[in-house]
């Protein structure tokens, strides 16, 4: 057993608790770097190891040529195979998920198959120092809290990651040592994607300016990690004193803590809800309904009632790009000159060139304390359901009547208002026409 491989078993033992003896491990084997010392360090160190390898036939002859390479590194090694073939963006259409998001949870529906099938103990990624650092940066830029700062963790619900505390140059080192070859992936090469950005220009210069940064931020995660584990038992140990079936005891909640909100929100966070939303529990009148994805939290006097929505609630929606087919509006581009607006709530405007390169497209049901621009309002905002009032809305309009979000921020209230956002003006060079579709008329 050599340096590398020492370094891995002992991060196995005390951050993960697998074990040859325990079984066989599934090994998440794409060809490239990662993956292949992956597989490596982990027969070398006695586990009867799968090699699983997806194909997403995404980038034409490579990605065959990943696949070929898999099969023949895992025989070498002595692995049994498994490959797979998907159709993703069958995938996308179906279930409305991005791309990323596609291929993530066929990858793991699959592993989680494998798992089964060879009662394996566990799944391995070949996730590394550096994927961890990334990701904690990336979290921590959109605003996670504490359990996203902290990274990947070893273990999670569907996967292990021996290789944390590795770099990427202790892992090409050992391929080195071991004479193994791999493949690169060439879109990581590609600075359009975000975590390319980050890992090939942000970190690269941090690095050269701050020598030996990556082995000090690794520390930083695991304290993080260490800190995420003891709130994450704490927070367990508020669900056991401050819901008792369905019922959160709020009044309960509220003698006893100093910080109500924040424990409030803690408890709930899992299921979608936001923090605004706990706030607002706290002083909200009996009756006051509170929607986070599945599910909902009803207000009854002392206490609130945590349940599923209703059939009829919509679940969110998230769209690859504003141009993917939905079933809610369809769009059109022109240019200035074919512009003539229309006095019709069911069709909106958008300049194209002002839309984020990075945005998130999202069609979800209105949320309790939701706001926007609405367009010609001179940049105030306005609560939707006084949007909804004002235009005298039934019950059953206000809670089936959804919105278009762009990176959370509210765009259209669709078949109703549109926001100020990313409006036409004298400077709009193309423009996005957006239709609602007859039957959400």
């Amino acid at each position: 057993m050599n340096r590398f491989e020492e370094r891995v078993n002992d991060f196995i033992r005390r951050e993960i608790e697998i074990a040859p003896e325990k079984g066989a491990v599934i090994v998440a084997l794409s060809g490239g770097a990662d993956s292949v010392t992956l597989l490596a360090v982990l027969t070398a160190l006695g586990y009867d190891c799968v090699a699983a390898h997806c194909n997403f036939h995404l980038r034409g002859e490579e990605s065959d040529r990943d696949m070929e390479h898999a099969v023949r590194i895992a025989q070498h090694l002595c692995a049994v195979v498994e490959t797979i073939h998907f159709n993703v963006p069958e995938r996308m259409a179906a279930a409305g998920e991005s791309m990323e998001m596609a291929c993530r949870e066929l990858r793991y529906e699959w592993f989680g198959q494998l798992k089964e099938k060879y009662h394996a103990q566990a799944v391995a990624t070949g996730h590394h120092l550096e994927d961890n650092v990334e990701t904690m940066l990336l979290n921590m830029l959109r605003g996670a809290g504490i359990n996203g700062a902290a990274g990947i963790f070893p273990r999670a619900d569907r996967r292990v990651s021996p290789l944390l505390e590795m770099s990427k140059a202790d892992i090409l080192d050992y391929l080195q040592q071991r004479s193994l070859t791999y493949v690169t992936d060439s879109s990581n090469l590609s600075n359009d994607i975000t975590r390319n950005r980050l890992r090939n220009g942000v970190l690269a210069q941090l690095e050269r300016d701050f020598p030996g940064a990556m082995n000090r931020l690794s520390r930083s995660l695991g304290n993080l990690r260490d800190d995420a584990a003891l709130l994450n038992d704490t927070v367990a140990n508020w669900r056991k004193i401050y819901i008792n079936g369905n019922k959160i005891m709020l009044d309960t909640l509220v003698a006893h803590e100093i910080h109500p909100a924040q424990v409030l929100f803690q408890i709930l966070k899992p299921l979608g809800f936001r923090k605004e939303q706990c706030e607002a529990m706290l002083t909200a009148p009996s009756g006051s309904r509170f929607p986070a994805g599945d599910h909902e939290v009803v207000m009854n006097r002392s206490f609130a009632i945590l349940q599923k929505q209703g059939k009829e609630q919509m679940k969110p929606y998230i769209l690859p790009s504003i141009t993917s087919p939905n079933r809610w509006f369809t769009v059109d581009e022109m240019v200035p000159e074919q512009f003539l607006p229309e006095r019709d709530n069911g069709v909106i405007y958008l300049d194209a060139d002002k839309l984020p390169d990075d945005a998130e497209w999202q069609i979800r049901p209105i949320m309790r304390g939701d706001r926007m621009e609405p367009f010609g309002m001179n940049g105030r905002s306005k609560l939707l359901s006084d949007i909804l009032n004002d235009i005298k809305a039934d019950s059953q309009r206000k809670h089936t009547t959804p919105v278009l979000t762009c990176n959370d921020r509210i765009v259209w209230l669709l078949g109703v208002r549109a926001s100020n956002l990313y409006r036409v003006d004298r400077n709009t060079r193309r423009i996005l026409r957006l239709t609602l579709t007859p039957d959400e008329r």
